[in-house]
């Protein structure tokens, strides 16, 4: 519901990957893509397209003005054990450090899982 957009403190709107699946084949898609961003752009908020699994999608989501992006093209998803793996190689958190202030609870909880 759009009223959620009012009444909510939100700061990201997420495009579903519904509407990226298929944004080649239905010009609706597009349209409807165009519009959640100049929409979340004109509310102030990031605007993010998931579900992105090819170089062309990943192209026209950008040509579009979303943000930023996430789907199979970029990473599959990746369990815990994983994801401390992945921080410690790039030198930001070690198994048992404690997570930077700006994560997320659930980042957070992954990291200490």
């Amino acid at each position: 519901s759009l009223t959620y957009l009012k009444s909510l403190p939100l700061q990201t709107l997420k495009i579903d990957r519904m509407f990226v699946r298929d944004i080649f084949e239905h010009q609706r898609d597009a349209t409807i893509v165009r519009a959640i961003v100049d929409l979340g752009h004109g509310l102030g908020l990031h605007v993010t397209a998931e579900g992105v699994e090819t170089e062309e999608q990943s192209k026209v989501l950008h040509e579009l003005g979303v943000d930023s992006q996430q789907g199979y093209l970029f990473a599959r998803p990746a369990g815990p054990d994983e994801i401390r793996s992945v921080l410690a190689e790039l030198g930001i958190a070690g198994a048992d450090d404690d997570p930077p202030t700006n994560w997320s609870s659930t980042m957070a909880a992954l990291l200490h899982s």
